[in-house]
C-alpha cells in the first residue's frame, strides 16, 4: 500500500517538476548557443568595425574589447534570435511560407534519428504555441 503511495508521489512529483526543468534546460541551452556562438561572432564584427574606425590593429582592439563590450554581443544575439522569430513567423503567414516551411519540414523529418524526436516536440509547441483552440465534445 505504502510502495503504491509513493509511486503515485513520485510520478505526481516528476509530472509536476519536468515541464519546467526543461523548460529551464532549453532556454540555457538557446542562451549558451546565442552567447557562445552569435554573440561571440557579434563581438568580433563590432571590434572589427571598431577598429576600422578607429584606425587600430584588430588584435590590439580585440584585447581592449572586453571593457567596452562585455555583453553586447550576446544582446545583439538575442535581439537577432527574436528578429528571426517574428520574421519566420511573418513569412508563414503567407501561403508561399506555408508551403515552403512545410517542405523543408518533410525534408528535415526524413532524418532517421530527427524522426524520432521532431514529432513529439513539434506536438508539444503546436499545443503550446498553437492558435487552435481545443474543443470538448460532451458525450451522453
Amino acid at each position: 500500500m505504502a510502495k503504491d503511495t509513493t509511486k503515485r508521489a513520485f510520478y505526481k512529483g516528476l509530472a509536476a517538476l519536468l515541464p519546467t526543468v526543461l523548460t529551464v534546460f532549453i532556454l540555457v541551452k538557446v542562451y549558451e548557443f546565442v552567447s557562445g556562438t552569435l554573440g561571440k561572432w557579434l563581438t568580433n564584427a563590432m571590434v572589427w568595425v571598431l577598429a576600422k574606425i578607429k584606425d587600430v590593429p584588430f588584435a590590439t582592439m580585440q584585447q581592449e574589447a572586453p571593457r567596452y563590450l562585455p555583453y553586447l554581443g550576446t544582446l545583439l544575439g538575442l535581439i537577432l534570435a527574436f528578429l528571426l522569430a517574428v520574421f519566420v513567423g511573418f513569412a508563414l503567414a503567407s501561403f508561399i511560407g506555408r508551403k515552403t516551411w512545410g517542405f523543408v519540414e518533410r525534408r528535415f523529418f526524413s532524418f532517421p534519428i530527427v524522426s524520432l524526436i521532431y514529432p513529439s516536440i513539434k506536438q508539444i509547441t503546436d499545443f503550446v504555441f498553437g492558435e487552435q483552440k481545443v474543443a470538448f465534445k460532451r458525450i451522453g
